[in-house]
This record gives structure tokens, sequence and C-alpha cells, in this order.
């Protein structure tokens, strides 16, 4: 009897328990591994302090191209992860008092214009930066904070940033469906406290420039 696409996925997930085994912070099966300096923990627990330990990619010297994953959290022993629960809890809250009260905050570091062909093409806004607290869906309604103004915005395309120097998305990449991939958002549809990510933006005019903040 063929096997079904259920069968292969329940396979795949007694893989990674066999290979991953269990978290030690919360006792579940880890399905993704984030390393810390003595073991091994689960994302979702890992998500939960990155506040304190956000992500960033860095360009690799020597041999090799390409960039890696700099983690700060590989220098944090297990054993010190409630410790730093805790002060994450408090880092967050005072992150939110300090930004009126919003739930999620994303840094706008840079942004690249990409003009699409033609003169009545609208030309694509790359927005590259970082979340620094809280969480963003896909679809989410938000407000661009640009000086004195707020702009309410829609978030439609994302993505994770995975290298030091990320390449924009062009109109042509918008129509080609069969690059719906570069749209997939990170974590089932989120762009996660802590990460790198990509923001792009098709409306004309928008003004958004370094330094701009994301809100919801």
């Amino acid at each position: 009897m063929p096997r079904t696409i259920s069968g292969k996925m329940e396979v795949s997930m007694s893989n990674k328990l066999l290979h991953n085994g269990f978290c030690p912070v919360c006792g579940q099966p880890i399905l993704q591994v984030t390393k810390m300096k003595d073991g091994t923990i689960c994302r979702e627990c890992a998500t939960k302090v990155r506040v304190l330990f956000p992500v960033h990619y860095e360009e690799r010297t020597g041999t090799g191209n390409g960039s890696f994953l700099a983690d700060p959290l590989k220098d944090v022993p297990v054993s010190d992860y409630e410790a730093v629960l805790k002060k994450a809890r408090m880092y967050r809250e005072s992150l939110r008092e300090k930004y009126n009260g919003y739930n999620a905050v994303y840094i706008v570091d840079n942004v690249e214009t990409v003009q699409g062909r033609g003169m009545f093409a609208s030309p694509v806004l790359n927005v590259y930066g970082h979340v620094l607290y809280g969480t963003f869906f896909i679809d989410d309604t938000v407000m661009l904070l640009h000086g004195d103004n707020t702009i309410n915005i829609r978030i439609r395309l994302g993505r994770a940033i995975d290298r030091a120097t990320p390449e924009p998305i062009t109109a042509e990449d918008i129509k080609d469906e069969e690059r719906s991939f570069l749209f997939a958002w990170q974590a089932e549809g989120t762009a996660p406290e802590g990460y790198p990510f990509q923001f792009v933006f098709t409306n004309k005019d928008l003004p958004v420039e370094a330094g701009d903040l994301i809100v919801k």
C-alpha cells in the first residue's frame, strides 16, 4: 500500500524527535533546534527570549562564501534560561511603555526602491529591518510612523532575511507565480520577535526611510 503524504510527515516528525530529543525547558519534542552554550532548546522557547538575544546575519570571512547566522544565545547556558526568561518579560514590557503601548514594533534599517518597468509602473519598496518586539502576521493592518506622520498600511508581502546582504524583490518577482515561495512567511505566516525581516510594499509615494517604525 503506497505511503500517504500524512504518513511521510509522521515519519519525518519521528526522525526529528529521534535526532533532536526533547526540549530541556518545556519538555516538548524539538522540531526546530536552537543551540545554546551547553545544549539545545526548541525554537518556541528560544523565541520567548529573542527580545534580549536578536539574531542577525554576517558575511563569512576567510574560506567559503555567503553569510552565517550570528546567534547570541549560543553563549548562554541552558541553566540560565529561567532567569533570562524573567528578564526578557520585564524588558519587553519596558519597551511597550517606551513605544506607547504598541503590541509590536519593527525598526526600518534600510530601504531599497526598485522601479517597475514602464512609465506608469509603481515602484517596489523593499524595506529591510528587524522586529524589536512582538509579532507581525500576514495581512496585518499596521501603522508606519514617519516623522510626525502616521500612515495606515497593510502588510501583504514579506520574507525572512537569511543573508547579510538581502536581494531586493522586483515587480517581475511579484507577478511571477512560480516564484511565490519568495513571499513565504517565516514560522507559518509570522514575522517573529528578534529576527531580521523584509517587507515589500507597492504603495505609490509611500514615504519610508531608515529609522522609521512600523507598529501595531
